[in-house]
This record gives structure tokens, C-alpha cells and sequence, in this order.
């Protein structure tokens, strides 16, 4: 699993964006680890303290389908970013 630590770190650092919908990080792992659930990715990356995550409400959940959004690039749900990043003064 450090692998996939590593590929996480990887992505966020070359990212132009401070924070990634966390599904959307894991949509892009999924393919290297089709075994590993999203509940489960969630997990790892909110134990792991080079991440730092916000929670953010979500927007009319009633009638999102995360699915069909994902197949057009939208998430909704928690953020992740990295710590070392984060903390970068914007000019």
C-alpha cells in the first residue's frame, strides 16, 4: 500500500488545484487498484498525515448521482490536498 501513498502524493503535489475531490483521486487510482473500495481509500487517506482533508456538505444529494457525475468529471464530498502544499502563503 505504500504505493499507493505514493501515487496519491504524486498526483496531488503535480496538481494545479490545492484540494481534489477525494472520489476523483481515487477514480484516478482505481484502475492500478481495482480492489480497493472507496469507503476504504477514504479511510487510509484521512489516517495518513501528509493529507489534509475538508469536509464540505453536499449539494442536493437527492438527486445526485455520483456515477453518472463522475462520468462527466464532477464530485462532490470531501476534500484532499496535501499538508506541505496547504500551507503554501498564496501571493
Amino acid at each position: 500500500m505504500d504505493s499507493l501513498y505514493s501515487s496519491s502524493y504524486s498526483i496531488l503535489a503535480q496538481e494545479a488545484d490545492l484540494f481534489l475531490p477525494i472520489k476523483k483521486l481515487w477514480y484516478a487510482l482505481a484502475q492500478f487498484y481495482p480492489h480497493l473500495k472507496y469507503p476504504e481509500f477514504e479511510k487510509m487517506m484521512r489516517q495518513d498525515p501528509r493529507f489534509v482533508i475538508h469536509d464540505l456538505p453536499l449539494d442536493n444529494p437527492e438527486i445526485w448521482n455520483d456515477d453518472e457525475m463522475a462520468s462527466l468529471g464532477f464530485f462532490q464530498g470531501p476534500r484532499i490536498g496535501l499538508v506541505d502544499k496547504s500551507s503554501i502563503p498564496v501571493k
